[in-house]
């Protein structure tokens, strides 16, 4: 029996738009994401029986082919020729659902990461994000971590400097929101506001937080139609945050703060309001491997 423990940060947008929305349904976007050490724990266990199972330690999350862990192992033994194991996938999520912070899909990554180690294949990072990117446009984000531009389904990147030394808090209301519905709702709205992206890459390379959180916009937040979010940033900006925008299709709010201290008193203000509210830092990887066992 072999096992690789692996970390799984979340994803938060800087920025989110949209740039068109192609023929076959996808839409094309181009965004600054952020990996941030709010991260769920998956073990993968190899083993001489049959199948890929999963359990998690939230009976919210699927456990079947709805949860990309399992597709992730299946296209992982069918991309590389392998042989199918006996694969037994752990989930200790810390990353709440429906909230626009990538769970589901770093979980993926974090297969993907446990795999390659488990089977001794050593592949690159840019042919694991290869891989990834038929199972979402956040997981090979999730795979890289960083601050990176995402652009086209999220299959093009360029890397951004590190954020400065800063505090993230995480608002994750009780309501959530469907992806696919946000998309649609968005379509119907039409955009009347976009990210001016190209400030936001300056203001990272500057360096400069404030300049940062002047910039920060996501063109989901009126398509989620939840009044909680408005009111969760108002409240991120009275504890003192520089800024606050919602990650993803939402409905997660992330506010930007200078101070620890600040990031820790809003998250007990906005307790609670909230399913759940998190401090966090940026992450300069994404998916990692923390230990390996049966070599």
């Amino acid at each position: 029996m072999k096992q690789a423990v692996v970390l799984a940060p979340c994803k938060v947008n800087l920025t989110l738009d949209i740039t068109r929305r192609r023929s076959d349904g996808y839409h094309e976007m181009e965004m600054i994401l952020l990996a941030a050490d709010l991260c769920d724990r998956v073990t993968v266990t190899l083993h001489s029986g049959r199948g890929i199972r999963v359990e998690c330690d939230d009976q919210m999350v699927p456990l079947d082919e709805g949860n990309l862990a399992v597709r992730a192992a299946r296209i992982f033994y069918q991309r590389t020729g392998l042989p199918a194991q006996g694969t037994d996938i752990a989930i200790e999520k810390r990353i709440p659902m429906e909230a626009g912070l990538a769970g589901g899909s770093a979980d993926a990554a974090a297969v993907l990461v446990a795999l390659n180690a488990l089977c001794g294949t050593g592949l690159p990072l840019e042919e694991l994000e290869a891989m990834a990117l038929p199972l979402g446009a956040d997981v090979p984000f999730c795979l890289r971590g960083g601050v990176v531009i995402a652009r086209g389904i999220g299959e093009e990147f360029r890397i951004l400097p590190a954020l400065p030394d800063c505090f993230l808090a995480i608002a994750k209301p009780w309501e959530g929101v469907s992806t696919a519905a946000a998309f649609r709702r968005a379509d119907e709205l039409g955009i009347p506001r976009h990210p001016d992206t190209q400030r936001m890459e300056m203001a990272i390379w500057s360096r400069k937080l404030p300049k940062i959180a002047k910039h920060l916009y996501n063109v989901l937040e009126p398509a989620a139609g939840l009044p909680i979010i408005s009111e969760l940033k108002r409240l991120l900006l009275e504890q003192g945050a520089l800024g606050a925008v919602m990650t993803g299709s939402g409905s997660a709010v992330v506010g930007l703060f200078e101070e620890e201290s600040a990031a820790q008193s809003a998250r007990e203000r906005l307790a609670p309001l909230c399913q759940g509210v998190f401090v966090a830092r940026p992450c300069a990887q994404g998916a990692h491997l923390v230990q390996l066992d049966g070599q």
